[in-house]
């Protein structure tokens, strides 16, 4: 757990810090979108600390309500999606995991957007040490649309420390 707290201390310090931040009008109050867009996300994770874990995943984000349910400027969306994972330094556990879940964002300028995810799904285990299970994963992240048609997203959480990858908006 204190590897998933100090992970999120460095992404959040690194968001802080971005020039796109000191320039851009902060919008957390605002409503400047009425309508989001569906979107593809194409992730890597690692996990590094004691037994090595990484793969990828592809998620289908849709939004649920496009305005949240706070009088913020905040969005939630409906995830779903697969996810390959390898567990172990010599490949010893590979699995392919089913998954959904909501992702609750808060914009909090017209390029950043932060979130929290909650996705629960079955992980189905390959090969000889294929062990099939329940997941559940949590994680917290950020967007930064570098164009109207591509996204990155960076995020933190109990399903891989350190995960990234690319949105694009359908």
């Amino acid at each position: 757990m204190g590897r998933t707290i100090a992970a999120f201390v460095v992404t959040a310090s690194v968001l802080a810090a971005s020039p796109a931040l000191a320039r851009t009008e902060w919008i957390v109050d605002k409503t400047y979108k009425t309508e989001r867009p569906t979107h593809l996300d194409i992730t890597g994770f690692a996990w590094p600390f004691g037994v090595s874990r990484y793969g990828g995943a592809v998620w289908l984000g849709m939004p649920i309500l496009d305005s949240g349910f706070i009088p913020l400027n905040d969005v939630l969306d409906l995830e779903v999606g697969a996810a390959f994972i390898s567990v172990g330094d010599e490949p010893s556990y590979v699995a392919v995991g089913a998954l959904g879940g909501v992702r609750w964002g808060l914009d909090l300028t017209e390029e950043w957007q932060i979130f929290l995810t909650a996705k629960a799904g079955y992980r189905f285990g390959l090969g000889d040490d294929g062990r099939n299970d329940y997941l559940l994963s949590f994680s917290v992240g950020a967007f930064w649309e570098i164009s109207k048609s591509m996204y990155l997203r960076v995020e933190t959480g109990n399903f891989g420390v350190i995960q990234g990858g690319v949105v694009f908006p359908l």
